[in-house]
């Protein structure tokens, strides 16, 4: 099957629900991207276990991969989803987060459409101990405030792990919010 009929059958499934045949073609999924590079396909590595893009930016699509991530065993380690995630998306990924299957570390929703509601989520997800999350970028979010970094910092006082992020978002915030983010491991 070229690629171009390959992406088009696993965005039909992924719009129907059907994560099941998903997870069939899962390792394949990631194979493709890594071999052709292609910005329109699924990327990553099967050795990484990386996912740099889904099919579909539709926030009910995501509930695809987040029964992938939960049911399956997928053992994806890094998930990284540029625009289209609304605060919807965000709580499929943190329910999937808090989930003892998921076996994420790394999240990247950069130039999404997060706000503190979506942060909420998150920073529910950060304080379960299931949660192997440690890099998180919410960078180019500029919904979010000073409520949702509260949240962060809020839930990484009683995380077990800190988090590693370079660049975990850019936002404008009090100097004594940011001050409680930095002293969690965020900057």
């Amino acid at each position: 099957m070229d690629d171009e009929i390959f992406r088009k059958f696993v965005t039909i499934h992924v719009e129907k629900g059907a994560w099941q045949v998903v997870m069939l073609f899962w390792d394949e999924l990631i194979r493709r991207d890594s071999r052709n590079n292609d910005e329109d396909t699924v990327s990553g590595d099967l050795k990484s276990r990386k996912l740099t893009w889904w099919p579909t930016d539709e926030d009910q699509d995501l509930q695809v991969l987040c029964k992938i991530l939960t049911e399956g065993d997928s053992k994806l380690d890094s998930l990284r989803i540029v625009t289209g995630v609304t605060d919807e998306g965000v709580k499929h990924i943190a329910e999937a987060l808090s989930n003892s299957h998921c076996h994420l570390n790394s999240l990247n929703l950069r130039w999404c459409n997060v706000t503190d509601d979506g942060v909420k989520h998150i920073a529910e997800a950060l304080s379960n101990s299931h949660c192997h999350l440690n890099s998180l970028t919410l960078r180019f979010n500029y919904r979010i405030t000073e409520k949702g970094v509260a949240q962060l910092a809020e839930a990484l006082k009683h995380r077990k792990y800190k988090l590693k992020s370079k660049y975990p978002f850019l936002i404008k915030v009090t100097a004594e919010v940011k001050g409680q983010v930095s002293g969690e491991g965020l900057s």
